[in-house]
């Protein structure tokens, strides 16, 4: 949700009622922090998925990295990494990357509002085991 359209929706709440997270998984709502984090996720380039599948196609076909790729099975890789892009959509970034990998293998970032719970201190319980929350 776009933080215009979440205003919006607020801004038709009569009153001053608190405001709380649903936690889905175990079927609760619990308070916000105040603090509100803002972070950037990235969407992976081109780049990043044709080095992958040159990484995968060197493996399979037993050859170095370094041994030239046939060009039509380049153009295949180009043309298949367009479309992964587009569909893998924003993401938060791999933390082992460095900035430069950053130019290197994102094309696309967007500035995106976190807002985090106040751990309630709960214990929820089911068949797999424990989880607090």
């Amino acid at each position: 949700m776009k933080l215009n359209k979440l205003i919006e929706e607020l801004q038709k709440i009569k009153g001053n009622p608190d405001i709380l997270l649903w936690n889905g998984l175990v079927g609760d709502a619990v308070q916000l922090d105040k603090e509100i984090q803002i972070d950037y996720q990235y969407r992976y380039s081109p780049e990043y998925f044709i080095s992958s599948m040159k990484m995968d196609w060197c493996e399979a076909n037993g050859k170095d990295f370094d041994k030239i790729i046939p060009e039509e099975t380049l153009k295949k890789f180009k043309e298949e990494a367009k479309i992964l892009s587009r569909k893998h959509g924003y993401d938060f970034p791999n933390p082992f990357f460095d900035e430069k990998d950053y130019e290197r293998y994102f094309d696309k970032k967007k500035k995106v509002i976190i807002l985090q719970p106040i751990i309630a201190g709960k214990t929820y319980q089911d068949r797999l085991g424990e989880i607090t929350y």
